[in-house]
């Protein structure tokens, strides 16, 4: 935050209506699992809502195109 007041945009790094916030939303508590950080339950990027499925979705596509330009 204090990154954020220097270069004077505080609705950087902050959860509220009109901030720009990027933000993943985990199934459970990375504090007491780190292993949490792989359940992710949706993701706002952009001010836009990536759900699961979405999010499945895009690594399937990913994953297709990595294989079919043989990309690593």
């Amino acid at each position: 935050m204090q990154a954020a007041r220097l270069l004077d945009v505080n609705d950087l790094g902050v959860i509220r209506e009109g901030a720009i916030a990027d933000l993943v939303i985990l199934n459970q508590n990375p504090l007491q699992d780190i292993g949490a950080t792989k359940q992710i339950f949706g993701i706002f990027l952009e001010g836009k809502w990536f759900n699961r499925t979405a999010l499945d979705i895009m690594e399937k596509r990913v994953k297709e195109s990595i294989r079919q330009t043989g990309c690593k």
